[in-house]
């Protein structure tokens, strides 16, 4: 089977779709290169609250009921973040680009 000669506007659509493809690869890579910096972060959040919880006022005042919303809040916050970075990382199939004779197919 031969390839017919390419035209202007496959060549613009494989350019597009290969800038894109590479761009993706790049982002993927970033997430890992991101990782360590995000738990450190996070860990120090939920060192930074453990200690809180120590001091804060006493439940049955108004100061104590809006402190521990305040809390609870942030640990949800902490929380959900622990799972959107999961996500990230989460082990996915990935479809690659086809060769050019099926892509042109």
């Amino acid at each position: 089977m031969t390839v017919p000669p390419e035209h202007g506007a496959l060549a613009h659509i494989e350019k597009t779709l290969a800038d894109s493809y590479r761009k993706e690869i790049d982002q993927e890579e970033n997430v890992w290169r991101t990782l360590p910096f995000f738990a450190a972060t996070l860990a120090l959040q939920l060192a930074a609250l453990f200690q809180l919880v120590e001091r804060l006022p006493p439940f049955g005042t108004w100061l104590g009921v809006m402190a521990y919303a305040c809390l609870t809040l942030s640990g949800l916050a902490t929380a959900t973040a622990l799972g959107f970075l999961a996500a990230c990382i989460y082990p996915r199939k990935f479809q690659y680009l086809a060769p050019d004779p099926e892509l042109l197919n």
